[in-house]
């Protein structure tokens, strides 16, 4: 049990029915329960709320005895069917300009980075190749694999109108401006709606080449053409060594994909403890993944510091509830994956509760557009879609360095941009998946370890990873990438 006024449990282990000591009292389990699935812990009757973190996470839609298992099958999700009543808190909501709740200042953190003129230091000095349009893609590739750099492909950048064009130039964009990237050779056909000089190029802390297939006479031009303007780029960025900076350069973006019903009660409130860790420090982090807010919205808006922030919070919940309607489910009954069902997770709601902890407990600084770069440490919500790849893309072109991504079920996915350090939340997966896995949290399920020792651990190993420490993903090879789009394909 997580609060005083819970009235549900989650087992911590596969349990069978019979006694279970909850260390305040005895409760007679009456079926088996998997791991990070619920239990009544009181009788609850139809249409009364189930509690887990002190917070309602449904409505049960049958009388649920102590000792029941509780789930999809007698529990109903507590989201509204409509905005409308989300919109009405929204006006009356206090911000934190009312509230204290910083932790206390701590000594100044430093990492080793590679610095840049005019903005934070990289915590990886990449060379990257990226396709312009989806039309460059294999020049793109055959460059990266000729020369060592890294690949960035999609299938954008013509036939785009308005601000689905404007999204792909600002995703473009972020990618140039992230810290890790220390040279850019950009590739594009030559008649598509995306050109170089659409993107904001000049950058006097980094080698930033172009290329178009067309005026290179081919695609084989084209590759000895890139391939020539990689080795400038390389040498640029023999020219720059890592340095102490201080801690107030990293932006870590935090996610999690493929939770299961411990993820909210290891994994991801140790990362929280490790974030508030890094922000007392001077640190920044990002809590991103819109549609994985809904349920967690009032708590958030109670962090965000004016009114403008909390609308332009509501108004991408309100942009992201429409776009499910139109596509004909609403978000509390098609957001959760099988995956989080089958792990214990009940509704969208408790979903959102243990995920958003995973930023930390401090006030918020503001509310961040799609690839918009906060102006300064502290905590951001950025704005972006829940799909793993997507969310830590997002990340990484608003000017991530670091990610850390919790997961319960597993995921091996990484980023071609920024490290990524995997958290799982029991020793269940971290074994069978070490290979992917970088750090167990299930040692707090199992009493081994306190959330705020595990937190300290995870602080260290991102400050490690800042420094040049390889992630699991990174030994392995992933460099996933994704653009989000805006509207329908032309």
């Amino acid at each position: 049990m997580i609060n005083e006024r819970d009235n549900v449990a989650t087992a911590l282990v596969d349990i069978d029915a019979g006694p279970v000591n909850l260390g305040t009292g005895e409760v007679m389990v009456r079926e088996p329960i998997r791991r990070g699935h619920k239990f009544a812990v009181l009788p609850i009757s139809e249409g009364a709320r189930i509690v887990k973190y002190g917070q309602t996470i449904g409505y049960a839609t049958a009388p649920i005895a102590t000792g029941q298992h509780v789930h999809v099958h007698n529990v109903a999700d507590p989201l509204p069917k409509t905005r409308d009543e989300a919109r009405q808190a929204r006006l009356t909501a206090v911000g934190s300009e009312q509230r204290t709740g910083d932790g206390p200042p701590r000594p100044s953190r430093t990492f080793r980075g590679y610095p840049r003129l005019g903005g934070p230091a990289g915590a990886r000095n990449l060379a990257v190749v990226v396709a312009t349009v989806g039309c460059a893609n294999f020049v793109v590739e055959k460059i990266a694999l000729e020369t060592g750099a890294i690949s960035i492909t999609h299938e954008q950048g013509c036939l785009q109108l308005g601000s689905d064009l404007q999204m792909t130039i600002r995703q473009l964009n972020g990618i140039i401006a992230n810290p890790n990237v220390g040279g850019v050779l950009l590739v594009g056909l030559g008649c598509e709606a995306v050109q170089p000089r659409s993107l904001d190029i000049p950058r006097p802390d980094k080698k930033v080449k172009s290329i178009g297939i067309q005026a290179s006479g081919g695609t084989r031009r084209a590759i000895a053409e890139g391939i020539e303007a990689m080795g400038e780029i390389w040498a640029s960025l023999r020219q720059v060594e890592r340095v102490p900076v201080p801690i107030s350069d990293l932006l870590l973006g935090t996610k999690c994909g493929g939770s299961d019903g411990l993820s909210g009660l290891t994994a991801n409130p140790a990362l929280g403890a490790a974030c508030d860790l890094l922000l007392d420090a001077g640190a920044g982090v990002l809590l991103s993944e819109t549609p994985g807010l809904f349920g967690s919205e009032p708590v958030l808006l109670g962090r965000l510091p004016s009114s403008d922030d909390r609308n332009r919070l509501g108004s991408a919940l309100d942009r992201v509830w429409e776009e499910a309607v139109e596509l004909g489910e609403i978000m509390s009954e098609g957001e959760m994956s099988p995956g989080n069902v089958e792990g214990g997770l009940t509704t969208l709601v408790e979903k959102s509760y243990g995920a958003t902890i995973k930023a930390g407990s401090r006030d918020f600084r503001g509310f961040l557009e799609m690839c918009e770069r906060p102006s300064g440490p502290g905590a951001w919500i950025l704005d972006a879609p829940g799909i793993d790849v997507v969310t830590i893309s997002a990340e990484a072109c608003s000017g991530a360095q670091v990610i850390a991504f919790t997961t319960g079920r597993g995921s091996p996915v990484g980023n071609a941009l920024a490290p990524v350090l995997k958290i799982c939340s029991n020793s269940m997966t971290f074994n069978r998946m070490d290979d992917d896995m970088d750090l167990n949290a299930g040692t707090i399920a199992a009493g081994e370890e306190t959330i705020e020792e595990v937190g300290a651990r995870i602080a260290e190993r991102i400050i490690e990873v800042a420094s040049g420490a390889e992630t699991k993903s990174e030994s392995l090879g992933h460099r996933e990438f994704a653009l989000a789009r805006l509207g329908s394909t032309l």
